[in-house]
């Protein structure tokens, strides 16, 4: 794994993760593999006052487009993702913003840190106002 990156070993990887709002399908969607790595806050219920199902209670309870959620190394290097990127961690979502505008982006921010994200990336890195990039490296 690249620096700063957690190691995984075999019980990181998984074929089933979830959560209320997201099925397996959704969280490894555009991933070339059957397996992934999923960490807790991705998997956690709405009743956490962190992560992926929580955020989407802070925005209204409707689940949105994710556009990308884990990637192995290979697909993260072919997206162009930081070399270092919390997508292989398995703790980073990329919320899709289909108006591509920014208050909508800006709701989706500000729901992120209110569901406890560690990060949220700004609109002038890769998403823009595109969608909104939110990891919980911290928890």
């Amino acid at each position: 794994m690249a620096p700063g990156l957690p190691t995984p070993s075999c019980g990181s990887f998984t074929r089933t993760s979830s959560n209320p709002y997201y099925g397996y399908s959704q969280l490894t969607v555009n991933s070339p593999h059957s397996w992934a790595i999923i960490r807790s806050p991705l998997q956690i219920g709405s009743n956490a006052t962190y992560g992926l199902a929580r955020w989407i209670v802070e925005i209204d309870g409707v689940p949105r487009t994710l556009n990308s959620v884990y990637r192995c190394p290979h697909k993260n290097a072919q997206v162009g993702g930081a070399p270092s990127s919390r997508h292989m961690a398995g703790d980073a979502v990329d919320l899709d913003v289909s108006s591509n505008g920014y208050d909508e982006w800006k709701v989706y921010a500000d729901a992120a840190w209110r569901a406890g994200a560690s990060y949220v990336e700004p609109t002038n890195l890769p998403c823009g106002t595109n969608c909104t990039h939110a990891d919980w490296r911290n928890r």
